[in-house]
C-alpha cells in the first residue's frame, strides 16, 4: 500500500491552523504520517499541535526551529523529514475536503508516468464562505494555460521527484515553484480539475496577483493584466530573478542525473538541453534591449524571424524588447 505522508509548515498559524489539522483527520483514507516544521512560532500554534497530536489518528512528528529559517527553507525541511511514497504539502490555513488524499491516490493509481499531482482548490473568504471560483478556473480566466499553475497547497509529490529534486535551494524562488517547474520540465505533472480543498483567502495572505482574486475576472481584467505586463518598464530585458530561478533549475536538471536512472536521466538530459537554449535566448534579449532604440529594432526583428522568441512569451516579449 502506498504510504501517505503530510509534510505541513507553520509560523504564527495559529488563527486558522486547528481546521486544518481537523480537516486532515477527517480524510476518507487518513495519513501515514503528518510531519510539521514550526518556524520559532511565539502564538499559540505550538499549543494546537501538541493537543493535536495526543489524539490524532496517525503519527505526527513535531519539530521547531529555534531560530526562524524562513518560508522555503521550513518548507524544504519539512519535506526533507517525510518518509512516504506520496507526499501532501500543506498551508496551515486551508481547509482539506475529506476525499483529496482518496482523489489524489487514485491519480497517481491512474498515471503512474507522472511524479506530481496539483488539485483545483476552491477559493473562498476569511471565514471559509465559498466565492463560487477556483484557483484553476481564476488562473484561466487571467489567460495562464494549466502549466502556469503553481500552488504548493494542492500538491502531492512522489518520492522519486523528491529524490530527483531535493534539497531545495537555499536561493529558490519557492519550494512549490522549485518543485512544480523540476516536474513541469521533464513532463511529470499532473493536474486535477477537481477542487479537493478550501483556499482561504485573508488580509495575511493577500495578493495583487489577478488569479488570487475572490471576484471573478472579466476580459477586461485579462486585457489590462495583460496590457500592464507587456508595458511594463524593464532596462535590463527580462526579470533577474527569472533569469536566475532557471539557471539555478539547469544546475538542479544537471546534478539529479543518476538519483534515479533509466528513463529519468534522459528526461532530465532532454529537459537541461531545453532550458539552456532558453537561457540563451534570455542572454541574447538581454542584450537586444541595452541597444540604442534605432539598431534595437532590426535586431529585435531579425531575432524573432529566427524564432529566439518561442522560448518566452512571443509577441508580447518582442513589444517589451521594442520599447527596451
Amino acid at each position: 500500500m502506498t504510504a501517505v505522508s503530510i509534510a505541513l509548515a507553520t509560523c504564527e498559524g495559529d488563527r486558522y491552523l486547528a481546521q486544518q489539522l481537523e480537516s486532515f483527520a477527517r480524510q476518507t483514507r487518513i495519513p501515514d504520517e503528518l510531519v510539521v516544521c514550526d518556524d520559532a512560532s511565539t502564538d499559540r500554534t505550538s499549543q494546537i499541535l501538541q493537543e493535536f497530536k495526543a489524539c490524532a489518528p496517525f503519527a505526527v512528528r513535531i519539530i521547531r526551529n529555534e531560530q526562524r529559517r524562513g518560508y522555503v527553507a521550513n518548507f524544504g525541511q519539512a519535506l526533507e523529514l517525510t518518509t512516504g511514497d506520496l507526499v501532501f504539502l500543506s498551508d496551515q490555513d486551508d481547509v482539506w475536503l475529506p476525499q483529496k488524499i482518496e482523489v489524489m491516490l487514485a491519480e497517481r493509481g491512474a498515471f503512474p508516468e507522472k511524479l506530481l499531482f496539483m488539485n483545483d482548490a476552491d477559493i473562498t473568504h476569511a471565514d471559509l464562505t465559498r466565492t463560487g471560483l477556483t484557483k484553476l478556473g481564476q488562473l484561466e480566466a487571467a489567460g495562464y494555460p494549466p502549466q502556469a499553475f503553481v500552488m504548493g497547497c494542492c500538491c502531492a509529490v512522489s518520492r522519486e521527484l523528491l529524490t530527483l529534486c531535493l534539497p531545495v535551494p537555499a536561493d529558490a524562488r519557492g519550494h512549490d515553484n522549485w518543485l512544480v517547474d523540476f516536474s513541469n520540465r521533464i513532463g511529470a505533472t499532473r493536474v486535477v480539475r477537481e477542487a479537493l480543498q478550501l483556499y482561504r483567502r485573508h488580509g495575511d495572505n493577500e495578493s495583487s496577483v489577478l488569479a488570487n482574486r475572490t471576484t471573478a475576472i472579466g476580459i477586461r481584467d485579462r486585457l489590462r493584466w495583460q496590457l500592464s505586463r507587456a508595458l511594463s518598464p524593464d532596462s535590463e530585458g527580462p526579470a533577474a530573478s527569472e533569469y536566475s530561478h532557471k539557471e539555478l533549475l539547469l544546475a538542479g536538471l544537471r546534478e539529479a542525473v543518476g538519483r534515479c536512472g533509466g528513463h529519468y536521466d534522459v528526461l532530465l538530459c532532454d529537459a537541461a538541453a531545453r532550458l539552456e537554449k532558453e537561457l540563451q535566448a534570455l542572454l541574447a534579449r538581454r542584450q537586444i534591449r541595452r541597444l540604442p532604440v534605432l539598431r534595437r529594432v532590426p535586431r529585435a526583428l531579425y531575432f524573432s524571424m529566427r524564432g529566439g522568441y518561442r522560448y518566452s512569451s512571443g509577441v508580447r516579449s518582442l513589444v517589451r524588447d521594442l520599447m527596451g
